[in-house]
């Protein structure tokens, strides 16, 4: 029906614990991607490899990981472990403006849903979701089980980039983040102490942090 998003709870245990729920959408396609971004963007794991399988187990997912359920850090807790990227990750202006308007196509403004594009130039990861959160998980999620890493990476959203979307793509170690819409000043300032350059697409492109890494 025109007007109404669909929602869904992803149920979901942890090494045989129930966990809270997930609001998303589409949780049968996107379960794996997401709860497999999730764990690294929220600080859960630290690395893809602590992660040893996703399963769908009726209507919920089951997650074993090699560490123990413990509970999800704080934000302020995530920004203290945040180290800088690889700095060895630089991106042309042209090739960051080509992904932010295959973005914007992929976004249809009609569905109310947050678009997600992580790319290295070569292999991309889309996510989408009615929560900007969730779309960066579900692409960072589908980044890894493609093989893309995301510390040398660009990442594109639809959606304004927040210090709550800079910790959770930092905690990634994605080392480009771009929107067309705002940018949060704290996103900004954490940007020039790791290396992580915030951008600002559109008729006039600027980047707001670290410009070394947007090459002419």
């Amino acid at each position: 029906m025109n007007g109404i998003m669909e929602e869904s709870l992803l149920k979901w245990t942890w090494n045989g614990d129930a966990q809270e729920p997930l609001l998303c959408s589409a949780p049968d396609a996107d379960g794996d991607a997401l709860l497999r971004g999730f764990l690294l963007t929220s600080g859960a794991v630290d690395s893809p490899s602590r992660i040893l399988e996703i399963i769908p187990s009726g209507d919920a997912f089951r997650v074993v990981t090699d560490i123990p359920p413990r509970g999800l850090p704080s934000l302020a807790a995530r920004l203290e472990r945040l180290t800088p990227p690889a700095p060895d990750f630089r991106i042309s202006l042209r090739t960051l403006e080509s992904l932010f308007d295959r973005a914007v196509m992929d976004s249809p403004r009609s569905d109310g849903l947050h678009t997600v594009l992580l790319s290295d130039g070569r292999v991309s990861a889309l996510g989408r979701d009615l929560g900007r959160n969730n779309a960066l998980d579900k692409a960072v999620g589908r980044a890894v089980v493609l093989g893309l890493d995301p510390e040398h990476a660009a990442l594109c959203c639809s959606g304004r980039i927040s210090l709550e979307i800079f910790a959770r793509a930092a905690a990634a170690r994605i080392p480009v983040l771009a929107t067309w819409k705002k940018v949060g000043s704290l996103s900004v300032d954490y940007g020039n102490r790791l290396g992580i350059a915030v951008c600002r697409l559109g008729a006039d492109s600027v980047c707001f942090s670290a410009p070394w890494r947007i090459m002419p």
